[in-house]
């Protein structure tokens, strides 16, 4: 099933709720944390921020938004956080730090 949405930068805000810086931290430290969505593939510790999404639903969009605008990224289930999926990328958004 193909579904058609237009999403703005102002919505993959609101789909995430919490991002921060990822490159140059000690997320490697906790490696054991993060799962790859997408099996047999390695976390990438040079993205420059991870942004976390509350459910699946809310990843997909806004995984969705950021290949509609040709950003490169990667999805990880975040054990830490039951639930919580964790997008990484080097889009900056629209309220980074």
């Amino acid at each position: 099933m193909k579904i058609t949405l237009d999403i703005t930068a102002t919505d993959f805000d609101h789909l995430t709720t919490m991002q921060m810086r990822w490159a140059g931290t000690d997320w490697k430290d906790k490696g054991d944390r993060f799962e790859p969505v997408i099996p047999q593939t390695e976390v990438d510790y040079n993205w420059l921020f991870a942004y976390w999404c509350d459910t699946y639903a809310d990843y997909l969009l806004a995984a969705a938004y950021l290949t509609a605008i040709g950003e490169l990224h990667q999805g990880l289930f975040d054990n830490a956080i039951a639930g919580d999926i964790t997008i990484l990328t080097d889009y900056a958004g629209t309220w980074s730090d």
